[in-house]
């Protein structure tokens, strides 16, 4: 319930902060953007802060799912729902990007937005729309993550970290290519973090990051006109 929840009212909060603020220096120099957005970052996170505390708080399950023993290997069933979940909405977000309409329109928005308007979609509604599905997205990843992991605000940073890694890893403008860029990424950290040390998951996976931009900038399964 508590997902349903969260991914309702992200998608509303996200439209209107598009439609409301964003939408409104669409088209100014790319500073301009920078600016306004990283100002909302800090004041959202702020905010948050003073509500909630910094304090790492985690979602106790009234009737928790238990675990999964496969041989001797112990598998929390909680992570194994939340890998089928987020399974389940990455398929949804590829199917509503490449067979709906508006998944065509978003397409066409993101690789040329004034040859999009001549073709009657409407720019600044897709702009909001992909905005909220993204709330949606990143509402839903923490519920079930607060499931698993405590959690705070101050998480923000390592999370938009990561997300950034999975982006480039896998390539800009496929869904599969983030699928792909995630589980590049957690492989390169386990075993990293495992032969030198947790503290130095993070920098391999920025290294790794760093080289694959200079050597192939579409990333693994990325498109051309993305990068």
């Amino acid at each position: 319930m508590s997902v349903t929840i969260a991914a309702v009212v992200l998608f509303v909060f996200g439209y209107l902060i598009q439609v409301g603020i964003i939408n409104r220096v669409v088209g100014t120099p790319v500073l301009t953007t920078l600016t306004l957005t990283f100002g909302l970052e800090l004041l959202l996170n702020n905010s948050l802060l003073v509500a909630f505390t910094a304090d790492y708080r985690r979602v106790i399950l009234e009737n928790p799912l238990g675990v999964l023993d496969m041989g001797g290997i112990i598998i929390p069933l909680d992570r194994l729902a939340t890998m089928a979940l987020a399974l389940l909405l990455t398929g949804l977000l590829y199917w509503v990007l490449n067979a709906s309409r508006i998944g065509r329109a978003i397409v066409a928005v993101r690789m040329d937005r004034e040859a999009a308007a001549l073709m009657g979609v409407k720019v600044k509604q897709i702009y909001a729309i992909t905005f909220g599905l993204g709330a949606v997205m990143a509402g839903v990843a923490g519920s079930v993550m607060s499931v698993i992991f405590p959690i705070s605000p101050l998480n923000n940073i390592l999370y938009l970290g990561k997300a950034f890694v999975i982006c480039v890893l896998g390539g800009l403008g496929s869904v599969t290519g983030a699928m792909v860029g995630g589980l590049v990424l957690g492989v390169i950290e386990s075993f990293g973090g495992l032969i030198f040390g947790p503290e130095h998951a993070m920098t391999l996976s920025f290294s790794l990051m760093i080289l694959l931009l200079i050597f192939r900038p579409t990333g693994i399964v990325g498109k051309r006109g993305y990068e």
